[in-house]
């Protein structure tokens, strides 16, 4: 019996459908053409060996091939691609034509290599996804899909990275250069939600950074803990802690000036903010333990699975209860530390994981409907 079938005899036998419908809907999917995945997948799988195929010969005989005839090839096959672009987008075939711009985003990025190897450009990685991005900013806002701009704005975000790790840029503002980035990266793609959105409105660049913002927040909340107690601590100069402020303003300002968010996500987002804020300055503060960081480090997890909550996002919301309950975990693992170690400590810690298993595959829809009706009372 097809999933389908299942689902039909679920559904009547609860009454929330009639036996004439059920029929009906098994009639209309019957007479939908069949795609076949097996055809599919072994039409897939033969255009990626051939594809291999054409990579290897190619790498096997790269340096026996003519510069004039890499370039001149790789310059017919991006022009090939644009026209493909510019067809499909006239002619509203959009799934085809996000497919073949983001094939051809990837060429042009390859295509900045082959030059740079064909004449020994010896440029740094950055440069090059610098270039790229910058060649594509016009590109991107014809994309209606969100990975496009969501890769666009990542490999921005990367340049940057990279770039201020090359010059350690922020050496007079930490001692330690690549905490410090990623302390201030969720801050710096706030800024940069802020610029987009008054740029380009809510496409999807915006929506794109907003999400590499909650990302970056993960990641920054996770080395500030572990930085402070594990690298011999990351010490922020004056001039750092002043960046940080000047970056949490225009945050501050991005999400309370725009109606992307009712007045619950504002104060939901601005509570996100605060949190993050006190996580970064308990070092300047008699409260600098660890249990004390863990105690925001939950609290500012709590306050973003609230904001997801209320947008409806309830896989990534799901996840940060994830995150949660694994921060209670490492904190049990903290408290006890030796006997954790122990016979009796592990056979303690594997019920707990079970207990939290067992409770999170009882509780997490139950858990997620009440969050979502509680955001929006």
């Amino acid at each position: 019996m097809s999933n389908l079938d299942k689902n039909l005899n679920e559904w009547v036998s609860k009454n929330l459908i009639s036996s004439q419908q059920a029929d009906a809907i098994k009639h209309f999917e019957s007479e939908k053409p069949e795609s076949s995945w097996v055809l599919t997948s072994l039409l897939a799988l033969g255009a990626l060996v051939i594809v291999i195929g054409v990579i290897s010969l190619v790498a096997a005989n790269w340096y026996q091939i003519p510069d004039v005839v890499k370039l001149s090839t790789n310059f017919i096959f991006l022009g090939v691609l644009a026209y493909l672009c510019f067809h499909f987008y006239q002619q509203s075939r959009m799934i085809l034509f996000e497919a073949v711009l983001l094939f051809y985003m990837a060429v042009t990025l390859g295509s900045i290599g082959l030059i740079s190897q064909v004449f020994h450009t010896n440029g740094k990685l950055y440069q090059a996804l610098l270039l790229w991005a910058a060649m594509h900013l016009g590109t991107v806002f014809l994309s209606r899909r969100f990975f496009t701009p969501f890769i666009w704005t990542g490999t921005l975000i990367c340049s940057y990275f990279l770039m201020a790790l090359d010059f350690n840029i922020f050496s007079t503002y930490s001692s330690r250069n690549l905490e410090f980035m990623l302390i201030v990266l969720p801050l710096t793609c706030s800024f940069l939600t802020l610029v987009s959105k008054s740029l380009s409105g809510d496409h999807n660049n915006t929506k794109a950074f907003r999400v590499w913002s909650l990302f970056a927040l993960l990641v920054a909340t996770i080395t500030s803990e572990v930085s402070r107690f594990h690298i011999e601590g990351t010490q922020i100069a004056s001039i750092g802690y002043i960046s940080i402020w000047v970056l949490s303003l225009f945050a501050m300002l991005g999400v309370w000036i725009g109606n992307d968010y009712n007045k619950f996500q504002k104060y939901t987002l601005s509570a996100v903010l605060a949190t993050y804020l006190i996580h970064i300055h308990l070092d300047l503060t008699m409260f600098n333990e660890e249990i004390i960081l863990a105690a925001f480090t939950i609290l500012l997890l709590g306050f973003v699975a609230i904001f997801l909550a209320s947008l409806k996002y309830r896989t990534s919301f799901q996840f940060i209860l994830f995150l949660i309950g694994v921060r209670f975990l490492v904190i049990y693992f903290q408290a006890f530390g030796g006997f954790a170690q122990t016979g009796f400590g592990l056979i303690l810690s594997g019920l707990i994981i079970l207990g939290i298993a067992y409770s999170w595959n009882k509780y997490r829809k139950k858990l997620t409907d009440w969050a979502e009706g509680w955001s929006q009372a």
